[in-house]
């Protein structure tokens, strides 16, 4: 049985262990085994007690820093404590307060630049802010105003909107019998199946800011009346050379001919590092425009298909304004739609189509050029597949058609 410490004599002994330099020589398991025996319910610091396990923590932090330890050290203090709590949840079957260490943590990362790690953590802290307010239902809540709340809107561009749909999606969880809420990150996970938890802008990407006004200045141009069949050709082909050229390390190419055939516009990567973008288009890909009134049909994306093929690209991006024929979805597989999924699991050729719908999401914002083009290549590519039964319910006399 060990002797229960004051929260003061327990700051003191890990401090003292930090000062013996020779000791740990920049090992931190001891000041971990000293708190793991003294945090907990029944020992010096009950995690119940946010303020004295605060002050704990505090007080060996910064230790840590006068001693000159690396960051990554009070990172490694910072998670383990953080997983401690975690565990003496389950052990207690209680849930603890941890948005002060997640928010720590978050912050931690942020000076390494992991913005992505960062970014996760403040989500966590964020979620425990909801969580601990719905506990204290006597007590006036405000997550939106806390600390995590400010710094994912300031620092990682999250809307407000978005924030206040993680607090209703936590109220539910809070709700349920099942425990697991007590975890953030089980609530974390469940807010990134509905699609909540966008990327980060242009993480790892250095994708360029897109000009919103310009985007939507050149989508407006596309339906201008009176114009040649060229100049409309032209005008999307002009939108699309923008957008790709605001790819990491793109170099578009326009009205390129070669032995084959032309293509509209051919863009080759070359961003400084390999990156999902690289990976799933390829270091190049073909780009066809068309600024139809009508949906392009099966013989043109087998003609585009073609181009693909001979060029050796495993993908191509049709800027289609009025879209392709058929429809896409967990009954229907139709036309042209069907000629994307043959040429994907007959070659691995993936052509992604753009279209009007597409080119005003870009222009009000909501995503970057990277991440609408990685979103339909997984949409291609992951669709969920019809049933036999389904394809013959849905041709069925009565059934919806085109």
């Amino acid at each position: 049985m060990y002797s229960i410490l004051t929260c003061d004599q327990l700051i003191k002994k890990a401090q003292g262990l930090l000062d013996n330099r020779e000791t740990l020589r920049g090992d931190i398991s001891p000041v971990i085994s000293l708190l793991e025996e003294h945090v907990g319910p029944d020992g010096s610091v009950s995690p119940a007690e946010a303020e004295e396990l605060w002050k704990v923590f505090a007080g060996v932090v910064n230790k840590l820093i006068e001693q000159g330890f690396s960051r990554q050290a009070i990172i490694d203090l910072t998670v383990w404590l953080y997983h401690h709590i975690c565990s003496l949840q389950l052990k207690h079957r209680s849930r603890y307060h941890k948005g002060g260490l997640t928010h720590q943590a978050g912050i931690l990362y942020g000076g390494l630049g992991q913005r992505h790690i960062a970014r996760w953590f403040f989500i966590l802290a964020f979620i425990e802010d909801v969580l601990s307010g719905l506990q204290k239902a006597d007590t006036p809540s405000r997550p939106l105003e806390a600390p995590a709340a400010t710094t994912l809107r300031t620092s990682f561009n999250m809307p407000q909107s978005v924030q206040k749909s993680i607090e209703e999606i936590a109220t539910v969880a809070h709700s349920s019998d099942n425990d697991l809420w007590h975890f953030p990150e089980t609530i974390a996970v469940t807010l990134a199946k509905a699609e909540l938890l966008p990327q980060l802008p242009h993480i790892g990407t250095e994708e360029v800011p897109l000009n919103h006004p310009l985007v939507q200045y050149l989508c407006d141009r596309l339906d201008e009346k009176g114009i040649s069949t060229n100049e409309k050709g032209d005008r999307l082909e002009d939108l699309a050379a923008y957008l790709l050229q605001n790819l990491p390390g793109a170099r578009v190419l326009r009205n390129v001919k070669t032995t084959d055939s032309q293509s509209d516009l051919i863009v080759v990567q070359q961003p400084p590092g390999s990156s999902y973008m690289l990976e799933a288009l390829g270091r190049a890909f073909l780009v066809e425009c068309k600024n139809w009134e009508d949906p392009v049909g099966p013989d043109e994306v087998n003609h585009f298909v073609a181009k693909i093929r001979f060029h050796q690209c495993k993908c191509g991006i049709l800027f289609a304004k009025s879209g392709i024929t058929g429809r896409d979805s967990k009954v229907f597989v139709e036309r042209a739609q069907v000629t994307l999924l043959r040429w994907l699991h007959q070659d691995g050729c993936s052509v992604l189509v753009v279209n009007k719908d597409d080119l005003q999401s870009l222009a009000k914002g909501t995503m970057s050029v990277g991440e609408l083009l990685l979103k339909k290549h997984e949409l291609l590519r992951f669709r969920s597949m019809v049933t036999r039964s389904e394809r013959e319910q849905s041709n069925r006399p009565n059934s919806h058609s085109d």
